[in-house]
């Protein structure tokens, strides 16, 4: 797999939303980890080359970048996409995956939905093994309503069915969705 800073691609319209996410990962010593952020149109082979994985951020990869990224992920590379409001409002497809985002699942007036069906044998979800109650104790009261497509697999579901986090492989390379932001 390809090695290198993580890019980070946020929303246009997002000045400062990632600002804590980049400022957490940032505090790791045991690697240490910067992240680049980048607009969606500054996606190209050449920006693409020196990383491992790029992370868009309630956004989806721009016409353009389609191509590169395949062939980033081709060649082992990692692309995250985290479908938020911004996607669920627009009815974005996560064009990686080709899954559908339809809207916002309100869990309100429930009291939130929880996790369940994770897969912890997968590498995502390994370090947590052991503390799996976390993850289904975990209430979630809004979240995005992904159209799950026959070709990605289901790494964690809400209670009420919908996907939350999805995986495809492209090549020797993994996309990764998902809904919980």
């Amino acid at each position: 797999m390809p090695q290198g800073q993580p890019l980070v691609v946020p929303d246009d319209a997002m000045n400062d939303e990632t600002l804590f996410f980049e400022r957490a990962i940032a505090i790791g010593r045991a690697p240490e980890v910067k992240l680049d952020r980048v607009r969606a149109g500054a996606i190209t082979a050449a920006a693409l080359q020196t990383r491992g994985v790029v992370l868009y951020w309630d956004t989806a990869p721009s016409e353009s970048s389609i191509a590169p990224l395949t062939t980033f992920l081709s060649n082992g590379g990692g692309v995250v996409q985290l479908a938020g409001r911004r996607t669920a409002a627009r009815g974005s497809t996560l064009s990686l995956l080709n899954a559908k985002a339809s809207g916002t699942a309100d869990r309100l007036a429930d009291r939130g939905g929880s996790l369940r069906d994770l897969h912890f044998e997968h590498q995502l979800f390994a370090p947590f093994r052991e503390t799996q109650d976390a993850f289904t104790a975990t209430r979630l009261l809004r979240y995005t309503r992904l159209d799950a497509p026959t070709n990605a697999d289901i790494l964690a579901r809400f209670d009420d069915g919908l996907p939350a986090v999805l995986e495809r492989t492209i090549g020797a390379g993994h996309v990764i969705a998902e809904t919980i932001t």
